[in-house]
Parts: C-alpha cells; structure tokens; sequence
C-alpha cells in the first residue's frame, strides 16, 4: 500500500506557528491505515507532533484524553503525549513529542520486558480516578456495538460466524456490575515507542474514551493467542485478570476479530483480512 506523504494545509501550518510562536520544518510521518495526516514539527531544541483528523469525533477524543488523561500519567513518569493546542478549525491537534521507534517495527530485543512495561502503563491509565456519566449502561453499549458490527457484516462475513459472536456477547449479561475506565481503545505494539532503556511511550490516542477494560485487552490477547509467553509478561506487568475479566475478554476477542474482518473487507485490506480471520478461527 502506498503511503500518502501530504503537504501540510497553508491555514495549518500558519495556525501552528502561531502558538508555538517560531517557524519550525514540517515531516510528514504518515503510515498505512492512517485515518489522519501526521507531521512532525522540529526546531533546534524541541519537537512537536501535528495530527489533522478526517474525523471530528476522533478529534474530539485526542484531545479530551490529552487533556484529561496524559497529563496524569505524565506525573506518574509515564511517556506519552500532552495537548499543546485544539485547532477545531482545521480539525488538528497539536501535541508533545514522544520519543521512540515503533515497536513492532524494531529488531527483536527484551520483548517480555516490553510486554511488562506496557502493562504497568495500560494499569496506570485503567485506575485513573473517572466518573462514567453515561447514560448508557455497559452491558447494553456493549451488545448495541456487537449489533452495529454484525449489521455491517450481513453479506461479508457467513451468518454461521455472526451468529457465533452474536451468542457470544448474548444480552451482554457478563458486563453486568462491570465498569467503565478511561481507555486507549488501540492498544498494541504499532503504538508504543521504544526507546531505549525507558518504558514504551504510548502514541495514538483518537480512539481513545471510556469503556469495559476488557475492551482495551483485545489487541494485546490476539497476539498472546500467536505468541503465550506475552500473556504472562503482559499480566506481571498489568496485574492478573480474575475469571469473570477473563470470559468478558474471551467474549469480546471474536467481535475484535469480526470487526477486523468486516473494516478489512469494506475497504480492501488484504493483511487487515488475513488478521481478522485469523483471530476469529483462534476465538471461535
């Protein structure tokens, strides 16, 4: 797939240089999948990231979890990023620098102890103090989002495989007495930053808003599923899951896989494809 290198909005790049208050060289630091456009901003003694969503929404939620959740895990000596301006107009952001390579695209190295940090910083963003005023309960956002996703799958995906996941979720009565907590929602390798002997700096947070904690699992427990030992370097670091979080995992992992699928299949994705029949013939 060919990744788009975009030049950056005139509007943009004069709104940015206005908070910063300095002219700064643009990198476009694009990547495949990308549902927005990604520079970096450099000056001789700093480093600024600037994300222009295609979604609003996204938007929205990068800047209320910058705002609302990284600064605290900042003060905890966590590495991610914070807000430095909300530019709804362009619908952009701009945040702090996290420095780093992606860790999936690193030569292997201490992979356990990777796997450990990243669990110590999702636990961290999990047991941030939070008020869930959702009108919503858990338990029926969870099946309206199962229906949403098997809706979109009709024709796409065998009703014999969205009929399985379906009864999986059921009424969605394992989340009943579960709770909400601030989630990244894209949790894996391709988001944390290495760099080296620090803690991964965790990136991309669009997708980022209050949810079952499971929900945060199911990235990281599609790959323990190709590789065991993660799981057990994950949870030292994490803490370990008591069996009701257990089957609520188990439960969500094949509508993590269905909704792979179904995104792959609506826009062409071959490996995208491969990854969510994959997970799904693990889970089902």
């Amino acid at each position: 797939m060919t990744v788009d290198r975009p030049v950056p909005p005139f509007g943009l790049v004069g709104a940015v240089h206005e908070r910063i208050d300095a002219m700064g060289e643009w990198t476009s630091t694009a990547r495949d999948h990308a549902g927005s456009r990604v520079w970096r901003v450099d000056w001789a003694d700093r480093a600024v990231f600037v994300k222009q969503h295609h979604q609003a929404r996204k938007r929205r939620q990068e800047v209320f979890a910058l705002r609302e959740w990284t600064p605290r895990l900042v003060a905890a000596n966590h590495r991610v990023p914070v807000l430095i301006a909300d530019l709804p107009r362009f619908d952009a952001v701009v945040m702090t620098a996290v420095a780093g390579d992606e860790a999936d695209k690193r030569p292997p190295g201490d992979v356990a102890g990777l796997w450990r940090a990243a669990g110590r910083v999702l636990r961290a963003l999990h047991d941030l103090p939070f008020t869930d005023t959702d009108p919503v309960g858990l338990p029926e956002a969870i099946v309206a989002r199962t229906e949403a996703w098997c809706a979109r799958a009709e024709g796409l995906v065998s009703a014999t495989t969205v009929g399985a996941v379906r009864q999986r979720i059921g009424r969605g009565e394992a989340f009943v007495g579960a709770r909400r907590v601030p989630c990244h929602r894209d949790y894996q390798p391709r988001n944390w930053l290495v760099a080296g002997g620090t803690g991964p700096g965790v990136v991309d947070w669009e997708h980022a808003t209050p949810d079952a904690r499971e929900a945060d699992l199911v990235r990281v427990a599609a790959q323990w599923a190709e590789e065991p030992p993660l799981r057990d370097a994950f949870l030292a670091g994490y803490g370990p899951l008591d069996p009701a979080a257990t089957d609520r995992l188990h439960r969500l992992v094949p509508l993590f896989g269905l909704a792979t699928l179904v995104w792959a299949l609506e826009h062409g994705d071959a490996a995208f494809e491969a990854s969510g029949r994959a997970i799904l013939t693990r889970a089902l």
